[in-house]
């Protein structure tokens, strides 16, 4: 229970209060410079709303959109990825999740690289496999069951008519984001940070994920014509 209660704490600070970050940040590394990337195993925090409009982080819905992220980034040609680095237990992938985290928690709140620098768990995967670079791709997002997006609906609806039309609240039925950053472990530091606005999407349509990814990586790795 703590494990969980650890994951979704940063989770929920990052989903309600870092809505509008889009401007891609770099710390003056070029992206001809990102050599030997390191795809690390993609993470996920995907929250259902069961009751109410109280999201809980939920373990089946973030594993699988770990998976759908990796299908993607893994046939994303364009990504300079030369290998991949897996987490070997949980209490790894735990340590790494916080710290990740908490980077982008730090960078969305200042809006800058600036005196950023990695946690020890991060840095030290990247430095035992002789490696520079690794790059972090994640899913946040939120989802209702069928009968609470029914349920709040109708409640919506009620709240209608005694307001005579002049206020009818429409529940949100989900939201969805990715946020990317490529580490570097020779400077300690983020060489490059972006993530996609909050859209009312749904966070396990890979559609969604595939087009967000594109987005990411948009003028730093690639320029569409």
């Amino acid at each position: 229970m703590m494990k969980r209660t650890l994951l979704l704490i940063p989770f929920l600070l990052v989903l309600f209060a870092s809505c509008n970050t889009t401007k891609m940040l770099t710390s003056g590394v070029k992206a001809g410079e990102v050599t030997d990337l390191q795809l690390m195993e993609p993470l996920s925090f995907v929250a259902l709303i069961q009751q109410g409009s109280e999201p809980v982080h939920n373990d089946s819905l973030s594993r699988i959109g770990s998976l759908m992220l990796d299908e993607i980034l893994s046939k994303q040609s364009l990504l300079p990825v030369m290998g991949r680095i897996d987490f070997s237990n949980d209490w790894l992938r735990h340590q790494v999740k916080n710290e990740v985290l908490d980077l982008c928690a730090r960078i969305e709140k200042q809006k800058t690289l600036d005196n950023v620098v990695l946690g020890s768990t991060v840095d030290s995967l990247l430095e035992a496999s002789g490696k520079r670079f690794g790059l972090f791709v994640l899913l946040q997002g939120v989802t209702r069951t069928k009968r609470n997006y029914l349920n709040q609906s109708i409640k919506g609806g009620v709240v209608g008519l005694l307001s005579l039309g002049m206020f009818i609240p429409v529940p949100i039925k989900a939201q969805t984001r990715v946020l990317a950053l490529v580490v570097d472990a020779e400077k300690n530091d983020v060489a490059f940070f972006r993530s996609t606005v909050f859209k009312n999407k749904e966070p396990l349509d890979i559609e969604v994920l595939k087009s967000d990814v594109e987005d990411l990586f948009e003028k730093y790795f690639w320029v569409t014509k």
